[in-house]
Order: C-alpha cells, then structure tokens, then sequence
C-alpha cells in the first residue's frame, strides 16, 4: 500500500510539473501572428558594437545595419553614441559607455509600407518592446501604442522597470565611482512614463509626468549583490522643502533638472531627424523560406543573416556575390577590406565598468 501512495504521489508531481512547464512554456511564447520586428541602426558614431545574446559574437555596428531581438548594443566613451529605429515607430537614442539589450520586439508584419517614421503619431501594428539597459543613458521617443490590442514597450535596469505608453523619456544608470551604488535618473518631456523599482519593503511604483524625473542611488548589497533604492530624503516624509518619501519608500517625481532637460532636447533633435530618413517596407517582414513561426532571428532575403549580428557582406561568398574573383556562388577566402567577425582586443576599447552588479539581479526581478 506504501507503495502505491509513493507511485501515486511521484505521478501526481509529474503531471504537476508538466503542466507549470507547459504554461510557461505557452506564456513566454510569440503571439500568433506576430515576428521579429525590424531595427535600423543609424547616426553610428565613434565606437560602437553589436553584440549577439545568443552566440555571444560581437563586432562593429555600421550605419544602416539592421538588427533584431536578442541582439545588444555597446558603445564605448567620448562622442561614441547611435540611434536605433524600431520598425513600430519607436527609436532610442543610445549614448556613451552604455549597453542596452534588446530582450524582446516582436510585432505584426507592416499592412503598408512606412516612408517617413517621423509622420507617425502612432504605432502601425501590435507590437511588444522589452529592452535592458545595464549600464549608461539612453533618449527614447516611442509612439503611441495599442495597448488595447496588447502593446507594451517597457525599458528595465537592475534597479528598476519604466513601463512606456508613448512618449518622449530619458533614463541614466551609471556607477557613483565608489564600486558599491549606482545613479538614476529617469526624465520624462512627453506623455508619461510609470517608474516601477524595489525597496526595502517591496515593490512601488511611482508616475512620472512630462517636465519631471525621479532621482536616486541603488544601493548594492554585497552579501547577496541585492540592490535597495535610497532615494535622497531623511526620515518620514522627508526633508521640509524636499522631496516627500523615507525609509522603504520610493521618491515622488520632482521638477526635471535643467542638464535632463538639454539632454532630452539635443536627443529628440536628432531623433526626428534620423525618423525623417527611415523608411520600412512590407518586404523586410516577410520571413525566409523555413523559418519557424512567432519570430525569428534569421536575416531577411538579400541581407546578411542576423543569426551573427557582426556578419557583414564579403565574409563569405553569398550565392552570386563572390569575395574574390573566381566562380559566382562559391565561398571565397576572407576579404581583407572586411575584419574578422569576432576581432582582437583593442586595448583602447573602455572596459565594462567594474562596479556593475549580476545581469539579473533582484531589483527589477529580471
């Protein structure tokens, strides 16, 4: 009889546990419908790379490149910066020594071709936007989004989440120089932008409305690498003519900082300007012959293959586009004008700031 309650008991987990893995497997799925939505790199200044999440292959981003989901950014320091245009109408400005991870953008195929990105006031399809940005700053303009169809565009940190419903936003993550906290800033000068984050006592949220900004440090925890927000207030309710807030408790947005304000200006500039000269057609959603359905991260016909966001064309022979003379179609030897796909170390490339805590850390539970 023991037996059979053991039998039945280790049968009963296992169906159990197939059923949460099948759930999870069916949340984290692409809607139906849905593919890799398209990103065109432009205004690439100074040095910046593409990394590939998946096979880890990194190399230099070029003006026109195009990228998809699961690929990342890194910029190095000085004037070193690019700006991103998402197929949805959305377009981030990355700047210096910043690494932004494109976790998920996934949207319905275009119905119409968009000839100028900038004339948009509003999204073309459904679409779904996650982006990380672990270290730096980045200018986002997104349009406004579907939500009643199931749209979100949403930007994380290690210390906190902005949820975007279309808008015009800034957010700033950066080491305070002492290896144990971290500043940020998130700005808002349209729309409004809800500011999600952690503290001591749990998790808050906190609206942030056009002309204003929250302001704190992430505290790192170095017995669990945990990070706690410290928002700059003394006791409850905060110091008389501060912000209001204290132990446990997030800070209210305050009026935005003139340095935020030229930021967001000098940013937006260049932002409808890069939009004025961005174009996306039907063609560059219409997926490869073979290629699984709900998004892929294959190249689209005629590009390079997006499986390696560093491949560019002359690495290898594509059919009919040889490296070197020889027959069309056949694989040629390495093209000198082309680097290597994954190049030597450059000992002048700044590294990847020492302070920077887990990837995936419990402040924004991602």
């Amino acid at each position: 009889m023991r037996f059979f309650r053991r039998s039945f008991l280790a049968l009963a987990v296992s169906v159990f546990t197939w059923l949460c893995n099948t759930a999870s497997a069916q949340s984290t799925a692409a809607p139906a419908g849905m593919v890799a939505g398209v990103i065109k790199a432009s205004n690439v200044r100074g040095d910046v790379r593409k990394v590939n999440l998946t096979s880890k292959v990194e190399g230099p981003l070029r003006n026109g490149d195009t990228l998809l989901q699961d690929n990342a950014i890194v910029t190095g320091s000085g004037e070193s910066s690019a700006v991103l245009v998402f197929a949805n109408g959305s377009t981030v400005r990355v700047g210096h020594d910043s690494r932004i991870e494109i976790k998920q953008f996934l949207m319905d195929p275009l119905e119409v071709d968009i000839a100028n990105v900038a004339a948009l006031t509003r999204e073309p399809t459904k679409s779904r936007t996650d982006l990380r940005l672990e270290y730096g700053e980045m200018v986002g303009n997104v349009k406004t989004l579907n939500h009643a169809a199931g749209s979100t565009f949403s930007v994380s940190t290690p210390a906190g989440a902005a949820g975007i419903r279309g808008t015009t936003f800034r957010i700033v993550y950066r080491p305070t120089g002492n290896g144990q906290a971290f500043n940020y800033q998130l700005s808002t000068s349209e729309g409004v932008v809800i500011f999600e984050g952690t503290t001591s006592v749990g998790r808050s949220e906190v609206p942030v409305p056009v002309g204003r900004e929250v302001s704190f440090t992430a505290q790192i925890n170095p017995a669990d690498n945990t990070i706690i927000i410290s928002p700059p207030t003394v006791g409850p309710g905060g110091p008389p003519g501060g912000p209001p807030g204290g132990p446990g408790q997030l800070p209210e947005s305050i009026p935005m900082s003139r340095e935020a304000a030229a930021a967001l200006q000098d940013a937006t500039v260049q932002i409808i300007q890069v939009q004025q000269q961005t174009r996306f057609t039907q063609v560059e959603f219409q997926p490869p012959p073979g290629s699984p359905p709900g998004g892929t991260t294959q190249g689209q016909p005629g590009t390079p293959s997006q499986t390696d966001p560093a491949a560019t064309p002359g690495q290898t022979g594509q059919p009919g586009q040889p490296n070197q003379p020889g027959q069309p179609g056949q694989p040629g030897p390495a093209n000198p004008a082309n680097p290597p796909t994954t190049p030597p170390a450059d000992p002048q490339r700044p590294a990847r700031p020492a302070a920077l805590p887990p990837r995936t850390t419990p402040g924004d539970g991602r």
